[in-house]
């Protein structure tokens, strides 16, 4: 089609053309159309009227008319000039904004420092006035940030020099994205979120906490210095999958409103997620925590996997709630564990899981499952006062050293079959509401069962003692006997004789 021009001037310049003359036509009908309807009623009712008082008003009418098309036309005008005043003013604003960007941006490639400064502040002043443009300035300083950093002092720029402008990139950003710092004007999380994307970057001192981010993406960053995020708010996405956290990582109190995946990540100094909230799923799968590992009071409100993860010191997850799978499957503990009072409302899976510390999930509740089949306990296990409302599975785990289950809970099937206790087991007022199972059990040292209660069958066929001499104290029905040297098994002694039998 062929496009409509019009003395040179565009369509959109026609049809306001149109418009104008369409208006004033509309006028100029309606308005003389009106006056001889009224006129015409009045003379109709006057005797005196002739045809020439008829014909001057007819010409009356008419020119009022014409003078009402006139400032219809008019008016049409002035709002046609207005608004190209308008698309000329837009326009010169847009051409500014693009000059003064594509100005800063080329002074971001400057082996001088002091240009590379102004060309971020000047990115942050276009920020501000032009809510349209925020997304893609914050593109332009993660990119530059990105980059890698200059490593030899040798070479341009200067690694001191680009450390103070990285410095300076990463508070901009963190600054306006506090709305407690800038205020609302100088907020730029509205009108939309603000994505991050600082995949691959080696950030310095890298500090967050406190601000509201959009979908952020720090997946094989380097963190180099204390990263902290305590107290943000994550309304989308965090990737942090592969990120190498080189000191301190602080996340307490953070927010996470989506997925957070810290897959394969590396915290090679102590973790903090005191207080933090997952709504979404977290996904920790073969991260490796080196230093102390704090989730204290921390939830989960979705699949909290852990699976493969690597805690190489002391991992405190005390009040911790974990609301629907927590999956710990294959992890390595080789410093002390926490889980007191921690809170599983779905499966707690430890299956295969390595505990090389102390362990304490005293007060702990599992709603349902709890399992830690073939699980490796080689310091202190304690699950004193734990409830297990459903399942507990500890099948061939192994116990290296004492475990306590002392006024433990199992409201199900506790299952201890092929597990084995090298020291002692204490089982000293536990409760065992549905089937107790520990059969092929092996306690090396003592077991004790005093003032356990068993309200369904008991399992303990098949169990081997290693030392016979140990102050065993086991469940009504079973007794002790002498296998070879110290060692000994459990039976079931024969059911007392009905009396009513002989009768």
């Amino acid at each position: 089609m062929r496009r409509l021009r019009l003395r040179g001037w565009s369509a959109k310049s026609a049809f306001w053309m149109v418009a104008a003359a369409a208006a004033a036509a509309a006028a100029i009908w309606f308005t003389t159309g009106w006056l001889l309807d009224t006129t015409n009623q009045a003379m109709d009712k006057d005797a005196h009227v002739n045809g020439t008082d008829r014909a001057k008003v007819r010409v009356q009418a008419v020119r009022t008319g014409l003078a009402a098309g006139a400032g219809a036309g008019a008016a049409v005008g002035l709002m046609l000039a207005f608004r190209r005043q308008a698309h000329q003013e837009y326009d010169a604003s847009e051409q500014r904004v693009t000059t003064l960007y594509n100005a800063a941006a080329e002074q971001l490639g400057s082996d001088k420092a002091p240009v590379r400064l102004t060309a971020l502040y000047t990115l942050e002043r276009l920020a501000i006035d032009n809510a349209r443009h925020r997304q893609t300035i914050v593109n332009i300083i993660c990119a530059y940030l990105r980059m890698p950093p200059p490593t030899d002092e040798t070479t341009t720029p200067d690694p001191r020099e680009e450390r103070q402008v990285r410095l300076t990139a990463q508070r901009l950003l963190a600054a306006h994205l506090r709305p407690d710092d800038v205020g609302q004007a100088g907020y730029w999380a509205q009108p939309a979120p603000i994505t991050l994307d600082l995949t691959g970057a080696t950030l310095i001192d890298f500090d967050l906490s406190n601000c509201t981010l959009g979908n952020i993406l720090l997946s094989k960053a380097t963190f180099t210095g204390d990263a902290r995020f305590g107290d943000a708010t994550f309304n989308r996405g965090a990737d942090f999958d592969g990120a190498a956290f080189t000191s301190q990582a602080n996340f307490d109190g953070a927010t996470f409103t989506n997925d957070a995946h810290f897959g394969k990540a590396t915290f090679n100094r102590r973790a903090h997620f005191d207080r933090a909230t997952f709504t979404s799923h977290a996904n920790f799968d073969g991260a490796t925590f080196t230093g102390g590992t704090r989730f204290s009071g921390a939830t989960f409100n979705r699949g909290a996997d852990f699976d493969g993860a690597a805690f190489t010191s002391q991992a405190n997850f005390r009040n911790a709630a974990f609301h629907r799978s927590a999956n710990f499957r294959g992890a390595t503990f080789t410093g002390d564990v926490l889980f007191i009072d921690a809170a599983f409302t779905y499966n707690g899976n430890f299956r295969g899981a390595t505990f090389t510390g102390d362990t304490a999930f005293n007060d702990a509740t599992f709603t349902s499952d709890a399992r830690f089949g073939s699980t490796t306990f080689a310091g202190d296990a304690r699950f004193s006062g734990a409830t297990f409302n459903r399942d507990a599975i500890f099948g061939f785990a192994t116990f290296n050293r004492d475990a306590s289950f002392s006024d433990a809970t199992f409201a199900n099937k506790g299952s201890f079959g092929n597990a084995t206790f090298n020291q002692d087991a204490n089982f000293r007022g536990a409760t065992f509401t549905g089937d107790a199972g520990f059969d092929r059990t092996t306690f090396t040292g003592t077991a004790d069962f005093d003032r356990a209660t068993l309200s369904s069958s008991v399992l303990l066929g098949n169990a081997r003692l290693g030392d016979v001499g140990h102050s065993h104290v086991f469940p009504a029905g079973w007794r002790i006997e002498s296998t070879e040297g110290t060692a000994g098994r459990l039976v079931q002694d024969p059911p007392p004789p009905d009396p009513s039998a002989g009768e």
